[in-house]
C-alpha cells in the first residue's frame, strides 16, 4: 500500500511540471517536488531488496555503471580547477543522475512476479497521461507565452504548446514519447478503444502545435521505422501524409516562435556548439565534471546556464570523450530492452541533438518508468 501511494504521488506531482520546481542560490540548483517521492520510493525499494538488484542490473547494464563511474572520475579530475561551493553544486547533480537510474534499476526489479506494482505502476502512468493533455490545453489557451518569465531565462515560446513543462522541445519529447508508449503498447495499457485512439491523436496534434522542427523530423521517422519493421510499408506513407496535414492546418499567428522557416534557432544552436568544442578541447578526455558548465560559460542567472543545446555535446564536454563513449553505449544498452525503449530511444536521440533531452530530468523519469514498464522479462527472470 506505502508503495502504491508513493507510485501515484509521484506521477501526480510529475504532472505539475515547473509549477513544482523549487530553485535555491540562484537557480543553480533547481529540485522538483516529484523527486521527494522519487527519492522516497527508490529508497523504499532499497530498504526491501538490499542491493541485490544493484548485483543484478550489473550483469545487465554494466555499462551504465560504467558510465557514472566515468563521470565521478572527472568530476575528481576536475576538483582542483572550481571553487568548494561549485563544487558542491555540481555533487548534488551526480547525485541526482545517480538517483534516477538507481530508481531504473529497484523499479525493474521489483516488478519480478510483482503483477500488483506492475498494475500500479500502469495507473500512474496513467494519470500522468490523462493529466498532461488537460494541463497542456489550459496553457495552450490561457497561458499562451513565457514572457513574463523571461527575466529568468525563459524563452517566450509565443503562441506554442509547452504544458507545465516550460519548454516546447521538453514538452515535444514527453508528448512524443506518450505516443509512443500508448501506439506500442496497445490494449496492455489502456483498453478502452476510443480513449486510447483519442489520446494517440492528441498527443499527435500536440507535437505538432509544439513547433519543434526536430520533433516533426524525428517522430515521423521512428513511427515509419517501426512500420518498415513489421513490413507495412504504406502505413508511413499514412502517417507522414496525416502528420503534413496536422503541420498544414496548425494555426500560425504572428510571432517568430510558430515560423517554421524561423533562423535565429539555428544560429543559436550553431553558436552553441562551437562554444561546446572549444570547452572540450580543453578537456578532451575526461572533461570538465558533470554539470560545471555553468561556471565555464559564466552564465548564471538562466535555466539553461548548466547546459547545452545537446545531451551528445554536454556528456562532452563534462565527461570528455572517455565519457561520451560510454554514453553512447549506455543508451544502446538502454534500447535493447524492449521494443518500446528500442524506438523512445532512437527518437530522444534524435532529438537530443538539437536540444538537451536525453539528461533532462522530466525526460530522464519518463523515459525510465516507460522502459522499465514495457520490459517483458525483468533482471533475474529467465531468458
Amino acid at each position: 500500500m506505502f508503495l502504491t501511494v508513493l507510485t501515484y504521488s509521484l506521477f501526480i506531482s510529475f504532472s505539475f511540471g515547473q509549477l513544482a520546481r523549487i530553485s535555491f542560490s540562484n537557480q543553480e540548483i533547481n529540485i522538483y517536488l516529484y523527486e521527494f517521492f522519487l527519492f522516497f520510493l527508490t529508497s523504499s525499494l532499497l530498504l526491501r531488496h538490499r542491493v541485490k538488484p544493484l548485483q543484478e542490473s550489473f550483469e545487465k547494464l554494466r555499462i551504465i555503471y560504467l558510465f557514472c563511474l566515468s563521470l565521478g572520475l572527472s568530476y575528481i579530475l576536475g576538483l582542483p580547477s572550481f571553487s568548494p561551493r561549485e563544487n558542491s553544486i555540481a555533487l548534488l547533480y551526480l547525485f541526482r543522475l545517480i538517483l534516477y537510474f538507481l530508481f531504473f534499476f529497484y523499479v525493474i526489479y521489483h516488478l519480478q512476479g510483482k503483477t500488483d506494482f506492475k498494475n500500479t505502476l500502469r495507473q500512474g502512468l496513467i494519470i500522468f497521461i490523462l493529466l498532461t493533455p488537460v494541463a497542456s490545453i489550459i496553457q495552450y489557451f490561457l497561458y499562451p507565452n513565457l514572457r513574463n518569465l523571461q527575466y529568468l531565462g525563459w524563452d517566450p515560446h509565443l503562441y506554442r504548446l509547452f504544458g507545465l513543462f516550460f519548454d516546447t522541445s521538453v514538452a515535444g519529447a514527453i508528448y512524443a514519447l506518450l505516443f509512443l508508449l500508448i501506439f506500442l503498447s496497445g490494449k496492455k495499457l489502456m483498453k478502452n478503444d476510443i480513449l486510447r485512439n483519442f489520446l494517440l491523436v492528441t498527443f499527435m496534434i500536440f507535437s505538432v502545435l509544439t513547433y519543434s522542427r526536430s520533433l516533426y523530423l524525428a517522430l515521423p521517422v521512428v513511427v515509419s521505422l517501426y512500420f518498415i519493421a513489421k513490413k507495412q510499408y504504406v502505413l508511413p506513407a499514412v502517417f507522414f501524409i496525416s502528420f503534413l496535414i496536422f503541420i498544414s492546418l496548425s494555426p500560425k499567428p504572428f510571432g517568430e516562435g510558430v515560423n517554421l522557416g524561423r533562423t535565429f534557432s539555428i544560429e543559436s544552436r550553431f553558436n552553441d556548439y562551437q562554444l561546446a568544442f572549444k570547452l572540450w578541447k580543453k578537456n578532451p578526455l575526461f572533461g570538465i565534471g558533470y554539470n560545471r558548465i555553468r561556471y565555464v560559460k559564466n552564465e548564471l542567472v538562466n535555466h539553461a546556464g548548466a547546459s547545452l543545446h545537446s545531451s551528445f555535446l554536454i556528456v562532452l564536454v563534462t565527461g570528455g570523450m572517455a565519457g561520451l563513449i560510454l554514453f553512447l553505449f549506455a543508451l544502446l544498452k538502454i534500447a535493447s530492452l524492449s521494443e518500446y525503449s528500442h524506438y523512445a530511444m532512437v527518437l530522444l536521440g534524435l532529438l537530443s541533438f538539437a536540444d538537451n533531452i536525453l539528461l533532462h530530468p522530466f525526460v530522464l523519469l519518463l523515459l525510465f518508468s516507460t522502459s522499465a514498464y514495457s520490459i517483458i522479462r525483468p533482471f533475474g527472470t529467465s531468458q
